[in-house]
């Protein structure tokens, strides 16, 4: 037997356990029922689409696990992707970062994060950014900003799907957390998979404005130019600004409404589909938790655009808003079912009771 070998499994198993006791050891802390809420929203997300397009998923998934972690964005590890940390083991199920902070339940950008993880499940990764790539040169002939949206097309696909998991809401959540001072939001990063900030809230407001949403879409634009009218833009490259009105709605067309041969020739928009009525029942939803009530008629992911709606209005007390929207969601993510075994075990016999005269006095004890 090579020792080495199994030094690097000892060493494997111990990393394993690591990783897992860190993350599931939360399930015990104070912070369980926001986890339970988060898994409930993320398992929702899933959901919508096995409505939409039954097939698309090949028989049962492990759920999305979620935890807590410093941090400034919450981030996810993708199923099946060969985590370093796991000595090259593949990673058995999503896993989400959730920052310590940020465990309350209207966070747009946690949508974007599950987004991530539907997108590697559909295995549409590749062909998105082929996709992506013949567009753009397509349309400007220029190599240059092919690559730069050929790296930006995966934060841009779970921008897009974001807003139609979540609504208009979605966008003015992830608006609000990609607002940052001038100098970040305008500073275009050189190989960075992220869009530039100033450039991704107008793909955010062009997606509205695809969706039917013009009056949001224009509110959004107008909002986000009025914070940044002042500011240089010199940070971003001559070609990128000149060529953003026209190149991002051929963009947000070809992620979100361009069917693709792995979803069964169906769009984005087909398999998360997202409806001016599914907007109202969010606002009315709003309403309702305004009044310390649930809107049960709401599915987890559209009662985290209505919680952001029952935020902003002010009628209510982030705390106890908090509290009402994670005790529900939390009660309503249903553990995994049983799992009947394959092969039928008998069941194990009593073991021979140990005679009292002999019996450890600790084993008594336990027994009595």
């Amino acid at each position: 037997m090579d020792i080495a070998l199994v030094e690097r499994e000892l060493d494997r198993a111990r990393r394993a356990f690591g990783l897992f006791f860190e993350i599931f050891g939360q399930r015990g802390s104070a912070f369980a029922p926001a986890l339970d809420a988060y898994d409930a929203i993320a398992v929702d997300c899933y959901r919508a689409i096995r409505q939409a397009a039954p097939t698309l998923f090949r028989g049962a998934l492990l759920k999305p696990l979620c935890y807590m972690e410093h941090g400034y964005s919450p981030a996810t590890m993708r199923r099946g992707i060969v985590l370093s940390r796991l000595l090259g083991e593949a990673n058995p199920f999503p896993i989400i970062r959730i920052p310590w902070d940020r465990d309350n339940p209207w966070q747009a950008v946690f949508l974007h994060e599950v987004a991530h993880n539907l997108q590697a499940d559909l295995g549409i990764w590749q062909e998105n950014r082929q996709a992506v790539l013949r567009r753009v040169l397509q349309d400007t002939a220029d190599a240059a900003l092919t690559q730069t949206y050929g790296r930006w097309h995966k934060e841009i696909f779970a921008d897009l799907a974001a807003i139609l998991l979540g609504g208009t809401a979605a966008a003015w959540g992830m608006a609000n957390f990609l607002a940052n001072p001038a100098t970040k939001a305008l500073t275009y990063r050189p190989g960075s998979a992220h869009p530039t900030a100033y450039l991704r809230v107008f793909i955010l407001a062009e997606m509205l404005r695809r969706m039917g949403f013009q009056q949001q879409a224009e509110q959004l634009q107008t909002v986000w130019r009025q914070l940044y009218e002042s500011a240089n833009p010199s940070r971003l490259p001559a070609r990128l600004r000149q060529s953003a009105d026209k190149l991002i709605p051929r963009v947000v067309d070809e992620i979100a409404f361009q069917p693709r041969r792995n979803l069964g020739q169906r769009a984005l928009v087909d398999i998360i589909p997202y409806t001016p009525q599914d907007e109202a029942r969010i606002r009315a939803g709003a309403k309702t938790l305004t009044t310390g009530k649930i809107p049960k008629d709401l599915p987890p992911r559209h009662l985290v655009s209505a919680a952001a709606f029952a935020l902003q209005s002010g009628k209510i007390p982030a705390r106890q808003l908090s509290n009402l929207v994670v005790r529900y969601l939390s009660a309503s993510n249903d553990p995994i079912p049983d799992i009947p075994p394959l092969v039928k075990v008998p069941p194990l016999r009593s073991p021979t009771p140990i005679p009292r005269a002999v019996a450890r006095p600790k084993a008594a004890a336990i027994a009595s």
